[in-house]
């Protein structure tokens, strides 16, 4: 797992490496919970996997020892090339478009394919990308891929010349990263039956997934993504027959116009993100998905209404609802998050017929990060104060001409974005009492006259950035008087009466 760390899984998902660690039969989680305490490997905020250059190169030197080649660089497929023609246990080939044509070029340099065809005996078989640069040169047209590679495990490519290679590999593929498939369908006779992960990129033509028949499904996928594949139409009703997904993502779905009935009945499915999809309604059983923590409807601006059911999805963590401008909130409807308990993360940016924040949002007393917007908002809740964990909040595009005294009882907010709120004409003294706000960020209002002289005991603050509000005077306020203002790491100020541009830094 080290080595392939090193070699491979640098820069990916952790969890992108851990179903595909299960994929080989093998049980990771120990040893790569080993490898993180002590420091060989690193997850950034988002999970994905980092590894300190000279630890990654001393996992490459180790790797370049041994008898199963992990491949990342030209010389080293030069150096295998070299070798007499005969079985060769590779465990791994990493080489970017730009490494193979270099290894093209030149007398006496053999072409990645009259390589490939040497190698007889494969564990894992890896072309994939590095910093958005495609490693595979489709004119050097892979095809001659020997069929005795009957052992590949991780397929990353580009281009629509593959499929034939893809059908005789494919029985024991784990992973499939596929950039500009050209059909409108995964190959005839690709073997699915192993795959755990699934990611399709730039397919222009791609208009469906499997076939139609229930017995061409990858029934055990575990994570699927469609992206920039723009005539994806959805997905077969024998989806309800991958019993064990649990993450799918798809963007840039603009033929994706309904989820089937079948969708909900993926019953460990927990992670869902569909991305300008032009999806009308959701499915009336989508309460079914009891398992979901995340879901993210981006800029779904066809969406119209949440299922009363959705309230059923009781363990869902992280709704982002942001660009869905045509979501209307009956009053049945607002109170979708009556049965959830553990929602950490809400967006409501952008929905524009929001005309009152949820009901029961004041419950949520995990919810860490809350952002809304929407012209047909008429108010902010009184108690909004009662969310204790809360630690940052975005208020953008509202009417309203003041927010609610109890907003001073966020005492864990460390950051405060208010922008582009016309109305707003002051803000609560309370807003003195946020004890933790280390960051306040206030633009575009343009009738905000004051801050409240409450605005000098927030003692954490170091960033306070003020845009744009021109009838905001600030020359008797704190800003300039009360020296406490030179704790600033940073000060902006920009086209407020006090001055235009003044920084202080």
């Amino acid at each position: 797992m080290f080595l392939d760390t090193a070699c491979f899984f640098t820069g990916e998902h952790n969890s992108l490496a851990i179903e595909a660690w299960n994929g080989l039969g093998w049980s990771p989680l120990q040893s790569w919970q080993r490898l993180l305490d002590n420091h060989f490997v690193e997850l950034d905020n988002d999970n994905y996997i980092k590894m300190h250059d000279h630890i990654r190169q001393m996992g490459r030197d180790i790797a370049d020892r041994q008898s199963s080649y992990r491949l990342w660089f030209p010389q080293q497929i030069i150096n295998i090339q070299k070798q007499e023609a005969k079985r060769i246990r590779i465990q791994g080939i990493m080489a970017t478009s730009k490494h193979i044509k270099w290894i093209n070029e030149g007398e006496g340099k053999e072409p990645l394919p009259a390589l490939v065809e040497k190698i007889g005996e494969v564990d894992e078989f890896c072309i994939r990308c590095s910093q958005g640069e495609l490693m595979v040169n489709t004119n050097g047209g892979i095809q001659s891929l020997a069929p005795s590679l009957v052992e590949l495990n991780y397929f990353v490519v580009c281009g629509d010349s593959f499929d034939k290679v893809i059908v005789e590999v494919s029985r024991e593929l784990v992973w499939l990263r596929w950039f500009q498939i050209g059909q409108r369908n995964l190959p005839s006779g690709l073997s699915l039956k192993n795959l755990r992960v699934l990611e399709l990129y730039e397919g222009r033509n791609l208009e469906e997934l499997w076939g139609k028949t229930d017995g061409e499904a990858p029934v055990q996928l575990r994570q699927l993504l469609i992206s920039g594949c723009h005539k994806f139409q959805g997905f077969p009703k024998s989806i309800e027959h991958l019993n064990h997904l649990k993450k799918i993502e798809i963007f840039e779905g603009y033929n994706v116009t309904s989820l089937p009935d079948e969708f909900c009945h993926l019953q460990h499915l927990e992670y869902l993100v569909l991305h300008e999809c032009k999806i009308l309604l959701l499915p009336g059983n989508f309460g079914n998905l009891s398992n979901l923590r995340h879901v993210a409807f981006v800029f779904c601006n066809q969406l119209r209404r949440l299922p009363v059911c959705f309230k059923n999805v009781m363990l869902l963590e992280h709704l982002n609802l942001q660009g869905c401008s045509q979501l209307k909130f009956t009053s049945e409807d607002l109170n979708f998050l009556e049965n959830i308990r553990e929602l950490q993360f809400l967006n409501l940016s952008g929905c524009k017929q929001l005309q009152e924040l949820p009901r029961h949002i004041t419950n949520q007393a995990f919810l860490r990060e809350l952002y809304f917007s929407g012209p047909s908002l008429r108010g902010v809740p009184d108690n909004i104060g009662e969310l204790s964990r809360l630690k940052r909040m975005r208020i953008e595009d509202v009417m309203l001409t003041n927010l609610p005294t109890s907003l001073g009882d966020l005492f864990s907010l460390t950051n405060l974005d208010i922008r582009n709120c016309p109305k707003l004409d002051r803000l609560p003294d309370s807003l003195g009492d946020l004890s933790s706000l280390t960051n306040l960020d206030i633009r575009d209002c343009p009738k905000l006259k004051c801050l409240p002289d409450s605005i000098g005991d927030l003692s954490s603050l170091t960033n306070l950035s003020i845009k744009n509000c021109p009838k905001l005077e600030l020359r008797n306020s704190f800003v300039f008087n009360d020296k406490s203002a030179w704790r600033f790491v940073n000060l902006s100020i920009e086209n407020c009466p006090a001055g235009n541009s003044n920084k202080i830094s």
